[in-house]
């Protein structure tokens, strides 16, 4: 016991004497080398910010509004011709469940015929139904099971299977609303979701519109109905009972009232020449076929109608393939939007889900980083009562981005090379991640201010400003290093948490350690480095300095 005592502490020990030699030959040798080439070293630390955004703008990070959770469920919607009777979708979708059911990776199924969801909204309706698959492993993607269902098309060879969203709560994380000219809305909503068919990215596309389904028109000609002595009413009865039925009355039975529905046989054969030749009876007792007082016609169109503020739209929708950021689907559809040839000319696009979330969110932490920059400034000048000495302190910040950039970019570069590792996954310029960005705005400050408050100190006691800065480098060296290295520590298990909703808190985690890593080691040199130039200018330019760089020391507070 006393034996491992004594090497736990020859490791405390040596650790401490390595750290006393490092700050020493950074405060005595590295860095009046660095403020022997101070143009050189501003020079390389600002090309190294201005680069560090180039992976974002040339779309080397991934953008999305919030990275796709492991949720350990797996839902899909079965879609059928429109017309296709509720018992004929419900046997579709106990063909496909059962099937599954043998999967050792399902848990149980809950199938719902005549409920789904369009990609904006639940539809109600006898050819539609929803399957929810429960896995057994609850922080499962449910990539697989999903591939396999989509696979059991040949057990419905007319149904079309699609995941429900995998946005934020259950949406579609990719969703167009097209409005304005009626003409035009169904030609623009297919172009566009034949561009993201394209897309091998983009999966599950689909338009809320439900495809163009048959609609008997039936038009009854009053002026032929009174030629022939047929009540108008009469006629619209008839062909009531003649297409879709009508309600005679209603029975009692065991279970409760029932509907009694009479149907022709016209209506339950789907036949149009039959429905024609229906009669009706005239006040003189005459049978006149349908045909003879009405117009009837059989026309395609949606089969859903969406209105938003009473104007029809269309909404476009769909998911991303392997939880890929939505950036690699949505650049590439404005660029085709942008096109004046793109859509026909009438149609009105409009963003929505998760798109419409990510730039709803850029503006507003582009606020919010502002406003915690501006508060940094205001509580530093107060403290230091000067206007441009907070300046040299916040030089901290912008160093922070290479890190916190770079680490995105390397982290998707291997998941390009890697895409099987978890670990790599998520790493995408978030809400999370850009969470993570403001908070580095007073994280990394505290670098700046530990070295320019010692190194203030040191002023008032008749130091010169190398001697200063140089002090303050061996003494902070330390403080610096334990913070920092704290916060890394405290930030790494949201970084590499592999547990439920761990894709929250990865890039949020990753973007902390990356930028708290850069700017401990850009700190270390560039803040000193101009705090040097800025006090020899500032105390040159109040005639308080000669060869020595000193300032007076601060008189006593009263």
């Amino acid at each position: 016991m006393l034996s491992m005592l004594a090497r736990w502490h020859a490791i405390i020990n040596g650790l401490a004497a390595w750290e006393t030699g490092l700050a020493q030959r950074y405060a005595h040798r590295w860095l009046p080398a660095a403020i022997k080439r101070r143009r050189l070293i501003v020079t390389a630390a600002a090309v190294a910010c201005a680069l560090s955004f180039a992976p974002l703008l040339f779309g080397a990070i991934p953008t999305e509004f919030s990275p796709p959770v492991n949720r350990g469920e797996v839902t899909v919607d079965v879609t059928l011709p429109a017309g296709t009777p509720l018992a004929e979708t419900d046997d579709a979708a106990s063909r496909i469940s059962t099937a599954l059911l043998d999967d050792p990776a399902v848990k149980h199924v809950v199938a719902s015929a005549g409920r789904a969801f369009n990609g904006s909204a639940d539809v109600f309706a006898s050819n539609v139904a929803q399957l929810e698959f429960v896995l057994a492993d609850p922080s499962a993607s449910g990539n697989d099971v999903s591939r396999r269902v989509k696979r059991l098309t040949m057990l419905v060879p007319s149904a079309s299977i699609a995941g429900a969203g995998k946005g934020m709560g259950g949406s579609a994380p990719i969703s167009y609303n097209v409005g304005g000219d009626s003409a035009v809305i169904d030609i623009a909503a297919n172009r566009i979701a034949n561009a993201l068919r394209q897309n091998p990215y983009a999966t599950d596309v689909r338009t809320s519109n439900g495809g163009l389904g048959h609609r008997l028109q039936i038009t009854i000609d009053s002026e032929k109905a009174r030629l022939l002595n047929v009540s108008p009413d009469d006629a619209a009865q008839t062909a009531r009972i003649a297409s879709g039925g009508s309600i005679a009355m209603k029975a009692r039975l065991p279970t409760g009232l029932r509907n009694v529905v009479v149907r022709s046989n016209a209506a339950e054969q789907g036949d149009l020449d039959a429905l024609r030749r229906v009669t009706v009876r005239s006040s003189t007792g005459v049978l006149v076929p349908l045909a003879d007082v009405a117009e009837i016609s059989q026309m395609r169109e949606p089969a859903v109608l969406d209105r938003e503020n009473g104007e029809r739209i269309v909404t476009v929708s769909a998911n991303t393939g392997d939880g890929a950021p939505i950036g690699l689907v949505s650049s590439p559809m404005a660029k085709q939007l942008r096109d004046p040839t793109f859509l026909p000319a009438g149609a009105r696009i409009e963003s929505r889900g998760d798109i419409e979330q990510f730039l709803d969110t850029v503006s507003k932490m582009f606020a919010a980083l502002a406003l915690s920059i501006l508060a940094v400034y205001v509580i530093l000048a107060t403290l230091y009562h000067s206007y441009t000495l907070p300046l040299v302190i916040m030089l901290t910040v912008p160093l922070a981005s290479i890190g916190a950039f770079g680490v995105l970019f390397v982290l998707n570069a291997l998941a390009r090379m890697f895409p099987e590792a978890s670990a790599l996954q998520a790493q995408t310029l978030n809400l999370y991640s850009m969470l993570g960005i403001v908070m580095l705005v007073g994280l990394v400050a505290k670098n700046g201010i530990l070295l320019v408050e010692y190194a203030e100190r040191a002023l008032r006691e008749g130091a010169a400003a190398n001697d200063a800065i140089a002090r303050a480098a061996e003494r902070r060296f330390r403080p610096i290093l334990m913070t920092t290295l704290a916060m890394i520590a405290g930030m790494l298990p949201l970084a590499v948490g592999d547990t439920i909703g761990a894709q929250y808190r990865k890039a949020l985690g990753t973007v902390v350690i990356g930028g708290l890593s850069s700017s401990l080691l850009l700190t270390l040199f560039v803040v000193p480095v101009v705090y040097v130039s800025y006090r020899k200018r500032t105390l040159t330019k109040t005639g308080t300095v000669r060869a020595g760089c000193a300032i007076p020391a601060a008189p006593p507070a009263r």
